[in-house]
């Protein structure tokens, strides 16, 4: 019984010892849960920082307001990877500062926000943040994951080229790590990167300094993937001088009188070297990068029997402070009399009398100057005491006499640009007013001429005048064609008709190329045997081209009958100097005819 009740007693104390216990214990872990409970609810009551990512694709974490901040605790780590990164700040005063030990690859603005470079972050990351307050209390974390991250690599950063010579295929700078991104980059020296990242072209159009080899210049780029951009670094490009290269190219033959404008006589592959010659006998070649040769031949000597020389012209090729000598050797033809046009016109003469079509005055006008006035351009009209022919052809052998009064009038005159344009074909009308002016005749009849084709123009007078004189009736047709040049046969049979003579047969044809059916075969043959007309060294008139201002003055002016003496040249040569014709010197075979036909 005693020991029953002994057990009891211990049982008793026993459990009195273990409520004893518990009671404190249940306390504490009401404390501890009051306590966590009570922090939960301070960090949701204090102001939690700001995650963001900015248009570089930068991390930016904004600190929250208030001044009780004290700092800002941040890591970052890469989905891929199993490194965390820190990034502390903390204020000091009125001054943030990253920690020293937890500060890679981030920057700190002076209201305390933090900037994690993008290329610090790449890919998928996992960026915490939270604020630290006064009296070390935290706020709740927050945590901000980037996408996919747009990012390129560079795989060759000095890309080393040769001048005018082209990038090999295949030569990839940069690469992009989604497939849908474009490399965007402007050219620059006549290369560029491809949406894909490779380099093409040729390297061109540098600036060279005296003495420079190699030129270094960078290319800019962005990587774009739909609204995602990336400003890339730098490409450097180093570009290597090309050596100093010319050609001569040998120059067409020219023709002494003529003149020349033949481009890339000298090449080179630099557009900053000087060319540069001295006139010779004319002719000179000069130019930047490339040389042009110009000029007009002259002063040539030539010898009996020689029809073509040589001209040496020195050159200067100056290029980067270097001084290259060449001499260019121009073959010069010699300039033959009555050269007649290059462009033959087919004939399509008036059977029964056809008037001039091509040469005419050295200043014709527009076709509607106004009515009443001389056409624009055109010399007020003269009164000119002419030659005037009287013939006795009885005899075959007589040649007309030629009675002459004093003083020649002008019969053309230059161009306003001061040039004659010996060799440009004239138009039938421009015949006209020659002839007008050449005979004297009346032209007071401003009314426009009735022919189909003729408009109320500057040379209404003239054909007035030649068809009042019945030297042209114009075309069966009922047309005058005033516009169209004239043929060598077409001059010739109106010229004839100056001469009042009686019917009349040369002894024996004149030319090889007007057979006994051609139209103008008489009027050709009677200006031949009378001096009118020479025809070409290989017997041949050429009835049908087109005939020349100068060739129209010669054949005009041997109406006078008068042959130039010396004593006379030099009288010419005296109006020469007020004239000045761009166009015209000595060298031309007709110089002193045309002198003759625009003396004053």
């Amino acid at each position: 019984m005693k020991n029953k009740i002994r057990r009891k007693i211990s049982l008793i104390l026993a459990l009195s010892l273990v409520l004893g216990m518990m009671i404190p214990m249940t306390v504490y872990a009401e404390n501890e849960a009051t306590a966590e409970a009570s922090q939960e609810a301070n960090q949701a009551d204090l102001a939690r920082p700001e995650i963001r990512e900015n248009g570089n694709k930068d991390i930016e974490i904004a600190v929250p307001a208030g001044d009780q901040v004290t700092g800002i605790k941040a890591s970052y780590m890469r989905l891929n990877s199993t490194v965390e990164t820190e990034v502390w700040s903390m204020k000091s005063g009125n001054e943030w500062k990253l920690d020293r030990n937890r500060k890679k690859g981030a920057s700190i603005a002076e209201d305390g926000t933090i900037t994690i470079s993008g290329a610090e972050i790449q890919g998928e990351s996992m960026v915490r943040a939270k604020a630290v307050f006064t009296g070390n209390r935290e706020s709740e974390e927050v945590i901000f994951q980037t996408g996919k991250k747009l990012d390129y690599k560079i795989l060759k950063e000095l890309v080393e080229l040769n001048e005018n010579v082209a990038v090999e295929d295949g030569l990839q700078l940069i690469e992009a790590n989604s497939p849908t991104a474009k490399i965007i980059s402007d050219p620059k020296n006549g290369i560029q990167i491809d949406e894909k990242g490779f380099l093409h072209g040729t390297p061109v159009g540098l600036s060279w300094q005296k003495g420079e080899k190699v030129k270094e210049f960078r290319l800019d780029f962005t990587v774009e993937d739909g609204t995602d951009k990336i400003r890339g670094r730098q490409i450097r490009v180093s570009v290597k001088r090309e050596d100093f290269k010319y050609t001569i190219n040998q120059p067409q033959p020219v023709t002494e009188g003529e003149a020349v404008q033949q481009a890339n006589i000298i090449s080179t592959n630099r557009p900053e070297a000087w060319i540069s010659s001295g006139i010779q006998n004319g002719l000179e070649i000069t130019g930047r990068g490339n040389g042009t040769l110009s000029g007009t031949p002259k002063d040539l000597v030539w010898e009996e029997n020689i029809t073509e020389k040589q001209v040496s012209i020195p050159v200067t090729i100056d290029y980067d402070g270097q001084e290259i000598k060449e001499t260019v050797t121009v073959v010069v033809k010699k300039a033959k009399p009555n050269l007649p046009p290059s462009n033959p016109e087919p004939s399509n003469p008036e059977p029964s009398n056809p008037g001039p079509s091509n040469p005419g005055p050295s200043n014709p006008g527009p076709s509607n100057p106004g009515p009443g006035g001389p056409a624009p351009g055109k010399p007020a009209q003269q009164n000119p005491k002419t030659e005037i022919v009287k013939t006795d052809m009885k005899k075959e052998d007589k040649k007309p006499e030629v009675i002459s009064e004093k003083n020649e009038k002008s019969y053309i005159s230059g161009y306003p640009d001061g040039s004659i344009r010996p060799n440009a074909e004239v138009t039938r009308a421009e015949v006209m007013a020659m002839i007008s002016k050449f005979k004297g005749y009346d032209v007071t009849d401003n009314s426009q001429p009735k022919f189909t084709d003729t408009q109320d123009a500057w040379y209404n007078k003239f054909i007035n005048a030649v068809v009042k004189a019945g030297l042209s009736k114009g075309y069966e047709d009922g047309s005058f064609k005033p516009e169209n040049p004239i043929t060598r046969a077409e001059f010739v049979h109106l010229l004839i008709q100056l001469y009042q003579t009686a019917d009349y047969m040369p002894v024996e044809p004149s030319f090889t190329d007007v057979d006994q059916n051609h139209w103008a075969k008489h009027s050709i043959d009677r200006a031949y045997q009378v001096g009118l007309i020479k025809g070409y060294e290989d017997k041949t008139f050429r009835p049908d081209q087109t005939l020349s201002r100068a060739e129209a003055v010669v054949i005009l002016n041997r109406l006078t009958g008068k042959t130039l003496q010396e004593k006379d040249k030099a009288a010419l040569d005296q109006i020469a100097l007020s004239k000045q014709f761009i166009d015209l010197d000595k060298s031309h075979w007709a110089y002193y005819e045309i002198l003759r036909a625009t003396e004053q």
